[in-house]
């Protein structure tokens, strides 16, 4: 999970259905690209109100407890979502993912607004107030009024996210980013290149879709992730420092890279990441799901691995390649 303090954009994932959640959940942490995780519950295909929750809180409990956040979202249809139901309806959900996710989104404009980031708060999380125009990017007086409001119904991070149809709307969004760098989250709707832009100024979180679009001009997580490394050198620091943490890369289109203190010990890792790549192909051809190892005997399994396999199997490596190929040593 990124640190909050950091001047480097957070990556929002955003996911529309309950089983885009669980499989989430499923994913190993350190591969997971975003650092926070956005549940849209408004756009849940289910006309169950009492399940909308329910229906995912284990594998949202799951995510939080792995150390990506969850943000929950129940978008008004006036901005953007799809929720029409009555407000009572939507404050008793809010209160009921509060009880394992750590953030809540609600817009400025509902008479909710305070309510929800009371929640938040009263649980140690964070709180997005966020304002949506559909039609056009207000004057920069008018938005800094905007992120003011947000603020004082309590919004730890402040959301604006307008309509550009010029390059005097590009202008006014960068310099609210300006003003507002690291503190809150301007999204500028239209030109797909804003949605990297902006964070790369400064914008607080950069959104990214996981299941399916959420938005006009949406980028998917992976692209995301790929255009911030390239226009935020705090972003690609940020991922890069969390390469160094690990001992293979996964190149896209290109293949593996797979590191070891010794010789033996890169052979080893490397045939190994291939055998487990080809062991999961042929569960996964015969209609079966991987089992991962639990997380607890996982770190001393990996210990002992490391420190008997790789000599054994560089060992036994070499007595194989030298007596069907003696002339390697010529």
């Amino acid at each position: 999970m990124a640190d909050a303090a950091s001047e480097a954009p957070w990556l929002v994932g955003v996911v529309s259905a309950p089983a885009a959640v669980d499989a989430f959940a499923r994913t190993a942490p350190a591969s997971r690209l975003v650092d926070l995780l956005e549940v849209r519950v408004d756009l849940f295909p289910t006309p169950d109100v009492a399940s909308l929750i329910s229906s995912w809180a284990a594998a949202g409990a799951r995510v939080e407890a792995t150390g990506t956040p969850v943000l929950v979202t129940i978008r008004l249809a006036s901005e953007g979502g799809r929720w029409t139901r009555p407000d009572a309806e939507r404050l008793a959900l809010f209160r009921e993912a509060v009880a394992f996710a750590s953030w809540l989104d609600v817009e400025v404009a509902s008479p909710l607004a305070r309510d929800v980031t009371a929640l938040a708060r009263a649980r140690g999380g964070t709180s997005v107030v966020s304002h949506h125009d559909f039609a056009r990017t207000p004057p920069l007086p008018e938005l800094e009024r905007l992120v003011a409001a947000c603020r004082a119904a309590g919004a730890d991070v402040p959301k604006v996210a307008t309509k550009v149809n010029d390059a005097a709307d590009r202008a006014t969004l960068f310099a609210l980013t300006a003003a507002e760098t690291g503190r809150a989250c301007v999204i500028g709707m239209g030109p797909e290149d804003l949605r990297v832009e902006l964070p790369a100024r400064g914008s607080r979180l950069a959104y990214g879709y996981l299941d399916a679009p959420t938005a006009h001009g949406q980028l998917s997580v992976a692209e995301m992730d790929a255009r911030l490394r390239a226009a935020s050198p705090a972003y690609a620091a940020r991922r890069a420092a969390g390469v160094r943490q690990r001992s293979g890369i996964l190149l896209a289109h290109h293949g593996a890279i797979v590191t070891g203190a010794t010789i033996g010990e890169a052979c080893y890792k490397a045939v190994t990441f291939e055998r487990m790549c080809r062991f999961t192909y042929d569960i996964l051809a015969a209609g079966r799901t991987p089992t991962e190892i639990p997380a607890d005997p996982r770190a001393d399994l990996k210990a002992a691995l490391l420190q008997n396999a790789p000599r054994a199997y560089w060992d036994g490596a070499a007595r194989l390649l030298l007596a069907a190929e003696p002339e390697v040593l010529a």
